[in-house]
């Protein structure tokens, strides 16, 4: 019986076996060579856990002259071998799929009570505002790592408000499914999609905004969400002027993969910071920037850590005493967890976009 389906043979054949995929690709250097594995998928050879190396950052997709989505490739291949190398034992692929038993995957109308300080959200509207797992990396990072979720969330909904917007939240609301999706659970995320799909139409919900990139990728690519609009809240920051005040220190910006190579928002989050002061880019940004090292809580390994490390060299040489800033929350947790291991010493400050917007409101 073939490996392929029809989407894999599809991508597979394109392929011309250059190995520019492979020349820019993060972890080549772990044995994981794009170039080769499209190989052995168009022989209809099981490539086995190798597919477990590949960070599905697209980064590859961006210098292959046949434009073959290697990381989809990938993705269809660990629905078939689901032998997962996962980071932090599993915990969080286990709460996923007891969200897609629609059991919260954790108390979310305690934690929005302590929350929300000086935002403020609604019950009701057509606008939601969709908060990802932000309470379930609070409750793992937050001590360890210093990872605030609940001031991220606050500072989100300040912004909101800044804006015009008492969005709505779901008090309920169930995980989008990303990390289920890229880990090859395919049934886990379907129970989500279905799950959600369902919520929002009964809501009437006519626009998602998010601030996570992980989520905004998801609702906006992988759901069928028809009559309902998905947006980053950086889209609806960069076109308003809320007076930020001046940034007297040198900050650099991260592109996250899902940010960046997957929903193409490269301006709009510079957009935004270059209202509250000069933005200075790493050697790596935009379309080539470099992946934070960790996808879907996948295999945290030597050499994603490494890749950790180069970035942050990068950010450090770029704004030292300053700020890193990211769109992705999981990026800053995995970028403070490198901090914390205490290898190497950093002047800099990792801070989420929205947190850096909230304190730079005049």
């Amino acid at each position: 019986m073939p490996l392929l389906n029809k989407e894999e043979m599809l991508l597979s054949e394109y392929c011309y076996k250059c190995g520019g995929c492979t020349s820019i690709c993060p972890v080549s250097s772990s044995g994981f060579k794009p170039h080769k594995f499209i190989a052995e998928v168009s022989l209809d050879i099981n490539s086995g856990n190798e597919v477990w190396r590949c960070l599905t950052c697209k980064e590859c997709m961006e210098v292959c002259p046949q434009g073959v989505n290697i990381p989809e490739v990938v993705r269809e291949r660990r629905v078939k071998n689901l032998n997962v190398p996962v980071a932090h034992k599993g915990i969080f692929q286990s709460l996923f799929r007891l969200s897609a038993d629609n059991a919260p995957l954790i108390d979310r109308s305690s934690w929005l009570a302590e929350s929300a300080k000086e935002g403020k959200y609604s019950n009701e509207g057509d606008t939601l505002f969709f908060i990802g797992c932000l309470p379930v990396w609070d409750l793992y990072f937050k001590d360890d790592l210093g990872f605030d979720g609940k001031e991220i969330f606050d500072s989100a909904l300040i912004l909101f408000n800044k804006l015009g917007i008492e969005p709505m939240v779901i008090k309920d609301e169930l995980c989008c499914g990303h990390d289920a999706r890229w880990a090859g659970d395919e049934e886990t995320f379907n129970q989500l999609k279905e799950l959600n799909e369902e919520k929002f139409k009964k809501l009437g919900i006519k626009e998602i905004v998010t601030i996570c990139p992980e989520c905004a990728k998801t609702l906006k690519q992988d759901y069928n969400l028809e009559g309902i609009e998905v947006k980053h809240l950086t889209e609806l920051l960069s076109k308003n002027d809320l007076g930020f005040k001046h940034l007297n220190k040198p900050m650099t910006y991260h592109d996250s993969c899902r940010m960046g190579r997957y929903l193409r928002l490269f301006d709009e989050p510079r957009s935004v910071l270059s209202k509250m002061g000069d933005l200075s880019e790493m050697p790596r940004t935009k379309e080539y920037a470099l992946c934070c090292g960790v996808s879907s809580w996948v295999s945290c390994d030597p050499f994603s850590k490494k890749i950790r490390y180069d970035r942050l060299d990068e950010a450090e040489n770029t704004a030292k005493g300053g700020y890193l800033v990211t769109p992705c929350q999981k990026c800053q947790i995995h970028f403070k967890c490198a901090i914390n291991e205490g290898t190497k010493d950093y002047n800099l400050e990792i801070i989420d976009l929205v947190s850096l917007a909230r304190k730079m409101l005049e």
